[in-house]
């Protein structure tokens, strides 16, 4: 947690994603990573009960050591304070006329998590030119079976390897440059998106990529082939369209399949990213 001088500085200079009625879940994910890395987490799940100003007194007049008690409560007085702000500023103000009444942290978060969870539709801005132009460019978030696209087990991510991939919040599909990763690719499929941080790439195709895994041969379907992307992304609004739930907690990223079973667990690195190495299914001669 962040120290008493700057603590401050920390939570209202920290970027908040805004959430606007839309897309809820994708919005709680991001602000979820963010508690954590700040390590205040347990202020939206616990809430903060200030000790009464009697009692507070008391402690002072008695304890030895009481300035230190002081320094802390007035450290945790600020962090809390921060942590509400975040929420504040995190929501357009129509969202914010809906929870400007509550006192607590933890409040606000459950009146928004009860109204808008599981309300997310779409997890990237698509060009609206471009997104439903064809019936069959819009089926690439199409329902996967459970067991078929089970595409990843329990491996450890290596941030330095080429077969790196990224959980990413701010694209709807899955992305790749690398076109030899795929099993086959439909270079008929084409538009730009835009990703999360404003910029546009162009997709010069889509299909699946082959993954081996302890339980076999597993399968990313619907993975976009972006060339000028240097990165592989993992996009976590697929994730949830496909039946996965995923879970921020101590610094790792838990994601279990729709029958609730944990299928990876990616702690996060020194750099805020959550990277997962996968070993691609080779091609048959």
């Amino acid at each position: 947690m962040a120290s008493t001088g700057n603590s401050s500085t920390v939570y209202n200079n920290a970027k908040v994603p805004l959430f606007e009625g839309e897309n809820y879940d994708f919005w709680a994910i991001k602000m979820e990573t963010l508690f954590t890395f700040l390590d205040v987490l347990e202020f939206i799940q616990n809430g903060y009960e200030e000790p009464a100003p009697t009692e507070a007194e008391e402690s002072n007049e008695k304890a030895e050591g009481s300035s230190q008690q002081f320094d802390e409560l007035k450290k945790k007085k600020i962090t809390y304070a921060g942590v509400v702000g975040m929420i504040q500023r995190a929501i357009s103000i129509s969202i914010f006329l809906r929870i400007m009444r509550e006192k607590t942290s933890k409040e606000a978060w459950n009146i928004l998590q009860q109204e808008f969870e599981g309300d997310s539709k779409r997890f990237c801005h698509i060009q609206k030119d471009c997104c439903f132009a064809n019936q069959q460019h819009a089926s690439f978030v199409e329902r996967e079976n459970d067991e078929g696209n089970l595409f990843f087990a329990c491996q450890k991510a290596f941030q330095e390897d080429k077969n790196v991939w990224y959980l990413y919040s701010g694209c709807s599909n899955h992305m790749t440059g690398k076109k030899e990763a795929f099993i086959n690719i439909d270079s008929s499929f084409g538009l730009k998106v835009k990703l999360g941080n404003g910029e546009h790439v162009e997709v010069k195709g889509k299909d699946s990529i082959g993954v081996t895994t302890k339980q076999g041969s597993k399968f990313i379907h619907d993975t976009l082939y972006v060339p000028k992307l240097d990165e592989n992304l993992l996009s976590i609004g697929q994730l949830l369209e496909h039946g996965y739930s995923l879970n921020f907690e101590n610094r790792e990223c838990r994601i279990f399949d729709s029958k609730k079973r944990n299928v990876v667990v990616i702690k996060m690195t020194s750099n805020k990213s959550f990277p997962l190495s996968l070993n691609y299914e080779k091609k048959s001669a």
